[in-house]
């Protein structure tokens, strides 16, 4: 298949020819669209229709799974973690709007996915067929809209607003409000959720999916008691509950937990569990996978087998060793990220929360000198003799990095990459998390606890007490309960633009690039940024008007008809005009 190089924000060819031909700039955002060019196929009915929506779900895939996900992007520019291997480190000086990466990436692929939504919704409004057969169809487009304009607005803050499906060139598109923009999708949404089914195959969108998504926005534009309301249709729901038995394929082995269970390769996809809510689906062999699986190893393991040297001042570990057991068993990390030590230490205060102790969380230290003939072969890895602790010593949070790959024959190769597997876009979990934040925001303090503590008692910790209860309650049980599910820095921000809203501690819409929660949060809970730390010969570097990364310098300079603005504090933003709103 042609690989053409294309901005989903310039769209120039027939619709039909999109789907087939379309794919990104860089290789870990190929998503290898179906084609759409078979007479079943067509957008003129509800099987071409619901091909296009399997697409839109295979969207989601790389959000997760594959080299470099999104979430990795996104996590590593919050409080639990930074970009150790790779860049932007310094966002002051790094994260300009003339950068590829990951800046046009990320407004490409969600203005492509945007673009395929648009399309599914227009195909599905003139269809020939009742309201009854398209309503469901229009609603799923809307969800996937509302998806990623909540990524857009999150990232970018105005951005154009595009609900057309546009087969055409257009090169006059001009920046909308965040608020015009939330404000659309929460009356897209509330329509999604009348129309959505209750039970839809895995990957494909319910009505709990859209409640979710929409109990966010309802959360940031300051609708805390229909944000409550709606996050309470999903709880009280019983096709819905928290898993407390053991299920899957580990379910007998006594070593292991209800925390293991979740998480374990295809696990999430089972039809027994109760708290899916939203998966995708990565499996050999299927259409659009992942090439090489979800490369969790790769992505999200310290480099242990570096930098660790024995009690002689040797390097005392190996890699590469076919059939050697460590490397067998954990994979070989490249050392992309870091966890803070708000994340790594300061959160977790309950020896009994099965989060943070084996065999889901496993210290460094539990990890040995596997060089044969080191002196301290065999011996636990000592962090003193670590002689680069960002990229090569940090605890692995295993039930959720490391993952078995069937597709190497037993006795070949390495399990270095981490294989296949599904994973959540949303968890029930999550929904308990974020009706807890909606009481906190209305004062309820003893509501907002009990559903923290609904969490943490399932997950062996103590519960928290219920009085004073606060934000900051709730995004720590957030980072315990959701690290490769939540994209932290969005939800970071999300909260900040509704403190600016209110008026609280001090911020507002008016002064938000300049004084901001995010910031704050940053400063207080990611010690790299807050110290400029030095490594390889560059500072951790962030400030306020970092919250939202630059407008790419092409979708301005190419939509030579209209005007894009840039955000404050990069250049160009001295051009802006107003948006619409």
């Amino acid at each position: 298949m042609k690989k053409i190089i294309t901005k989903a924000y310039k769209i120039i060819i027939f619709v039909a020819l999109l789907f087939t031909a379309i794919s990104c700039s860089k290789g870990w955002l190929d998503p290898k669209p179906l084609s759409f060019l078979t007479p079943e196929n067509t957008l003129n009915t509800k099987v071409g229709i619901g091909s296009l929506l399997n697409q839109c779900s295979a969207g989601l895939r790389i959000e997760f799974n594959g080299r470099m996900p999104y979430i990795l992007r996104d996590d590593v520019y919050s409080d639990i973690a930074v970009l150790v291997n790779g860049a932007p480190r310094n966002l002051v000086t790094q994260l300009l709007p003339s950068n590829a990466t990951p800046v046009q990436n990320v407004w490409d692929y969600a203005y492509l996915n945007i673009q395929y939504a648009n399309t599914v919704v227009a195909s599905a409004k003139v269809l020939n067929e009742t309201e009854t057969v398209k309503n469901p169809l229009i609603a799923e487009g809307n969800f996937f809209q509302a998806y990623w304009y909540y990524k857009l607005v999150n990232v970018f803050g105005d951005v154009p607003l595009v609900l057309d499906a546009i087969n055409s060139p257009k090169l006059d598109f001009k920046s909308a409000t965040k608020r015009k923009i939330l404000a659309t999708m929460i009356t897209n949404l509330e329509f999604a959720v009348q129309y959505l089914p209750e039970t839809a195959p895995d990957g494909r969108i319910n009505r709990a999916a859209g409640q979710h998504l929409l109990t966010k926005y309802y959360l940031q534009v300051g609708r805390f008691q229909d944000a409550v309301n709606m996050a309470s249709n999903i709880i009280n729901n019983t096709n819905y509950a928290l898993m407390y038995n053991r299920f899957g394929i580990d379910a007998g082995d006594a070593t292991k937990n209800i925390m293991w269970d979740l998480f374990h390769k295809y696990n999430p996809g089972l039809s027994g569990n109760t708290e899916k809510i939203l998966i995708v689906q990565d499996y050999p062999g299927i259409p659009g996978g992942t090439p090489a699986g979800s490369e969790r190893m790769r992505n999200f393991e310290t480099q242990w087998f570096q930098n660790n040297f024995n009690s002689k001042g040797k390097i005392a570990v190996a890699s590469g060793l076919s059939g050697e057991p460590q490397i067998s068993n954990t994979g070989q990390g490249l050392g992309m990220i870091k966890q803070t030590e708000y994340f790594g230490y300061q959160l977790w205060n309950d020896k009994g929360d099965m989060r943070h102790k084996a065999p889901c969380w496993v210290p460094m230290t539990s990890l040995v000198y596997n060089k044969p003939g080191s002196v301290d072969y065999g011996k636990p890895l000592v962090k003193k003799q670590c002689q680069d602790t960002l990229k090569s010593w940090d605890d692995i949070y295993w039930n959720k990095i490391v993952v078995d790959d069937e597709r190497l024959a037993k006795g070949l190769g390495l399990n270095i990459m981490g294989g296949c597997m599904d994973w959540y876009v949303y968890r029930l979990a999550e929904t308990y998390l974020l009706r807890a934040e909606a009481y906190v925001w209305l004062g309820k303090s003893t509501e907002a606890g009990n559903d923290i503590n609904k969490v943490r008692t399932r997950a062996g910790a103590a519960p928290i007490p219920l009085t004073n209860v606060t934000i900051d309650d709730v995004l720590d049980e957030r980072a315990r309960e959701l690290f490769l599910e939540e994209f932290r820095s969005i939800e970071l921000k999300r909260i900040s633009y509704t403190m600016a809203l209110l008026k609280m501690n001090g911020y507002s819409m008016e002064t938000l690039p300049q004084k901001n929660y995010y910031y704050d949060r940053m400063m207080q809970k990611n010690q790299f940024y807050r110290t400029n730390f030095l490594y390889n010969k560059l500072n951790y570097t962030i400030q306020p008007f970092n919250i939202y990364w630059p407008i790419p310098e092409t979708a301005i300079q190419d939509n030579t008809l209209g005007q894009i603005n840039q955000n404050y504090g990069y250049v160009g933003y001295e051009n802006n005009i107003a948006p619409e709103d």
